[in-house]
């Protein structure tokens, strides 16, 4: 796959991690593809460690590892995500035995940043659920 071959071939730069603050309200609402917020966080991760994410998200076998989880997992996904396919997550729901899928409604794959209220609360709730059953 082309997309492999160039990922392997940044991988052998040593780019070097800027680290810095960077206050996201100032993207907020800027949708998947804000250009902004994409470099703030390339930057700020270090080229060669964005780069090196992305390839092993793209390599990583999922059909043989997620049936393995036996922890509860709880999976987010806006249905306006234009990063990954809402039925990667659909899938995954499938595939591991003890999830929860929530699809938050006109929400993009910038969850964190333009619907952090109402993913903070999902996730409160959930780990409160699993928390009650669990030690009850």
């Amino acid at each position: 796959n082309f997309i492999f071959v160039i990922l392997d071939f940044f991988m052998f730069f040593n780019f070097k991690k800027t680290g810095k603050h960077i206050n996201y309200s100032n993207y907020l609402g800027g949708g998947d593809w804000n250009i902004p917020r994409t470099y703030a966080d390339v930057t700020n991760t270090g080229f060669k460690s964005y780069l090196d994410s992305a390839c092993n998200a793209y390599k990583l076998n999922f059909e043989n590892f997620l049936p393995k989880i036996k922890i509860p997992v709880l999976l987010i996904h806006g249905d306006k995500d234009t990063i990954f396919p809402i039925e990667q997550s659909k899938e995954m729901n499938r595939m591991i035995k003890n999830s929860k899928l929530i699809i938050f409604r006109g929400a993009d794959h910038i969850i964190p940043i333009n619907h952090s209220k109402h993913l903070s609360s999902e996730i409160e709730k959930f780990v409160t659920r699993v928390y009650s059953s669990s030690f009850g």
